[in-house]
């Protein structure tokens, strides 16, 4: 039988990234890797299984969340060794949301090893078929724009072309980061790419 895994978000943060409140993201990238389990703070004391622990304002690149995800337990830091988040088994809870408050050091976590993104065995993504260090930032209002670049480009898929590589991710940064405060979806994107395209060869 599986263990039984479980998320908490810690704390509140009112910023939003890429339009999406910062936990919300959380919440969907976890559920997308099979985490739907919430906990809150309250909740830990009792809990069973596995805990995956993360700040409200941790901005996690998805191959990091698909290392949680798995079965290793886990304390994940930022680039500047900031604890971000954590898999932990469920005795160990507490321990780990005093770490990730910042309340003890990574160290007093006993058993459970602490990586910085590059240190960990996820820098390919295997959807995109792209190899590069994931990201593991928190979040700073100050640098939203640079926040949202380096998820941008974590996410745009390898090109050879001049144009494609060097000219068009600046602009397609600037009207995705447009659209994704409206009602528009990447689905709706793609369709209507498909349509334009099936219009391009009728035309020619």
């Amino acid at each position: 039988m599986s263990k039984s895994v479980s998320l908490c978000i810690l704390g509140a943060n009112p910023y939003r990234l890429w339009g999406r409140p910062l936990a919300g993201r959380i919440a969907v990238q976890f559920a997308s890797a099979g985490i739907d389990d919430v906990l809150s703070e309250n909740d830990l004391a009792g809990a069973k299984g596995d805990i995956i622990l993360v700040r409200a304002d941790a901005v996690l690149d998805a191959p990091l969340i698909n290392l949680l995800a798995r079965d290793e337990h886990r304390l994940i830091l930022s680039e500047d060794a900031l604890a971000l988040a954590a898999r932990v088994p469920a005795a160990s809870a507490l321990q780990a949301l005093s770490v990730l408050k910042g309340e003890n050091t990574p160290q007093s976590l006993k058993d459970i090893p602490a990586s910085g993104p590059g240190e960990l065995d996820a820098s390919y993504w295997k959807a995109l078929r792209k190899r590069e260090t994931p990201y593991a930032l928190a979040y700073d209002p100050a640098r939203r724009e640079a926040i949202e670049w380096r998820s941008f480009m974590a996410t745009y898929k390898g090109a050879t072309d001049f144009v494609t590589k060097h000219i068009w991710p600046r602009p397609a940064f600037y009207v995705t980061r447009w659209l994704a405060s409206t009602f528009i979806t990447p689905n709706m994107v793609t369709s209507l790419s498909a349509i334009f395209t099936i219009l391009a060869f009728i035309f020619f």
